[in-house]
């Protein structure tokens, strides 16, 4: 019997009997949507699995999904590479689940989709309509939320399966202590290679002969890059305005006849932006509810759907109907909207050898400037100022972190790192610089500050729990570091600026 039909049993008897690993997830609906351009392409590869475009763009729009702030251009790149990163990650994680037998029977997928609330009644029952409609809202259908359904709790028990292997002593909680309870300050100088794009400046003749030599090369970036900088879907700057429900006692038709009132207001001249800074309770309300340009392929489905119209629909701009959010009622204003518009590829090639000469030269620039920042700072024992002004570039101090925390606040996650610091003395200017994607990072230790050993008799009451989830943490982020390091990963796709 399939999934769903368990379901629809489910529903019938009030119950199906299993015994499961529980597992809380965030589901990513991966492998419905659009392709990247007009052929689709392979972002990477896991021990020879493919990651298509489809599912990263899907991943990508799922993270997206429910933004109301528009993401500069570096936090545009940063959120595309994690959602890469974890799309690699969770590939390598199912496969290591497949290699041990780990598997979750259908009885346990149902029992999952019928315990969800968004799939109950107001009796608590699992009602079918809302679960259609549910898939429906997030673009998704019944085999891939299943599939989906599946993979999350696989992965949730193969996690419980790689637990079961450690085994925690006193001694390895008194280690676990001291290391939460060091505390290191550092500096660190961020080199990226996007600050030395600019330094790079091939001839005509080189732009020529590269394009010359790799066409192939520049038609598949042309296919790679396609939606997110060649194929423009339909774009709209919106204004919005928020009234919040929660507030007091103001019901949900309170707000409505406030809202209609608002609504009147707009269509009898007055400005939007003006109503906005007075009415609205989103913060965009200081600036006159401006939510930037938004694009169809991107937007919430909802905000898509009211800004752009149905499908066949010809919208225009002004202002839109009233829309439920999960904050309130939203009153939309269209100023401008564009129709959708793709540049063809000939138009592009001497702009794409570029960026591909750029993006080969440039990270070779900032290595050899991050090792020269380095070395200066160690032979004269204070930051190279006059290197760092060259290129735009500061010294930070992040804020001080423990030893037993893989990440440094600001830093991305730097395996190298984390294990060079434990050795690191106050003062030292780290070996080498470190790594991530086409950013260098050069670090110095400013302090550390250990605990005292005898009070960790006195403390173990009072933090044994956390020093437990803090190790079995610690434990499963090393176990998929030194999986992801053992499989074959090809990645062909490396998000940058303006993809």
């Amino acid at each position: 019997m399939s999934v769903i039909g368990r379901i629809r049993k489910g529903t019938e008897t009030g119950t199906v009997k299993v015994i499961f690993f529980v597992v809380v997830v965030v589901f990513l609906f991966w492998g419905i949507g659009q392709s990247s351009g007009p052929e689709s392409t392979v972002v990477a590869e896991v021990n020879g699995e493919r990651i298509t475009d489809t599912r990263y763009h899907q991943a990508m729009r799922n993270t997206l999904h429910g933004q109301r702030r528009a993401m500069d251009e570096d936090e545009q790149v940063a959120l595309a590479r994690q959602v890469l990163s974890n799309l690699i990650l969770q590939e390598v994680l199912l496969q290591e689940a497949h290699r041990l037998g780990v598997e979750v029977s259908n009885e346990e997928q149902a029992e999952y989709i019928l315990s969800h609330e968004a799939f109950q009644d107001e009796s608590g029952r699992f009602n079918e309509e809302l679960y259609e409609r549910a898939l429906k809202r997030s673009g998704s259908n019944r085999s891939q939320f299943e599939r989906d359904i599946y993979n999350q709790m696989v992965l949730g028990r193969l996690e419980g399966v790689a637990l079961s292997a450690m085994a925690l002593k006193k001694e390895d909680l008194r280690r676990a202590w001291l290391t939460a309870e060091t505390r290191l300050s550092l500096e660190v100088v961020r080199v990226p290679a996007l600050f030395f794009y600019d330094d790079v400046q091939p001839t005509e003749v080189e732009v020529d002969t590269w394009i010359a030599e790799h066409g192939a090369d520049i038609h598949a970036r042309y296919q790679e890059e396609y939606n997110s900088r060649y194929f423009l879907p339909m774009r709209a700057t919106v204004r919005e305005i928020l009234l919040k429900t929660g507030i007091g006692d103001v019901t949900l038709d309170d707000l409505r006849i406030r809202m209609a009132s608002l609504r009147k207001e707009a269509e009898a001249g007055a400005d939007f932006s003006d109503l906005a800074r007075r009415w609205s309770e989103a913060p965009t309300a200081a600036d006159g509810g401006s939510l930037g340009e938004i694009r169809a392929d991107t937007a919430d489905p909802d905000v898509a759907r009211v800004v752009f119209g149905d499908e066949g629909a010809n919208p225009a701009p002004g202002l839109r109907s009233v829309l439920e959010a999960k904050e309130g009622l939203v009153l939309l204003q269209v100023d401008t909207l564009l129709p959708e518009d793709s540049i063809p590829e000939e138009q592009v090639r001497s702009e794409i050898a570029l960026r591909m000469l750029r993006e080969l030269r440039a990270p070779e620039m900032a290595a050899a400037f991050a090792e020269q920042v380095r070395t200066a700072w160690k032979e004269q024992g204070v930051v190279p100022s006059d290197l760092l002004a060259a290129q735009s570039l500061v010294l930070e101090t992040p804020e001080p972190v423990s030893l037993a925390h893989a990440t440094v606040p600001g830093l991305p996650h730097l395996p190298d790192l984390a294990a060079a610091l434990p050795q690191a003395q106050p003062g030292q200017v780290l070996e080498t610089p470190f790594r991530d994607g086409d950013t260098w990072y050069v670090v110095r230790l400013e302090n550390r500050i250990d605990p005292d050993p005898a009070r960790f008799e006195e403390v173990l009451p009072l933090v044994r729990t956390r020093l437990e989830m803090e190790a079995r943490a610690a434990f499963v982020r090393t176990w998929e570091d030194d999986l992801v390091a053992r499989a074959s990963v090809k990645q062909y796709y490396k998000p940058r600026p303006g993809r």
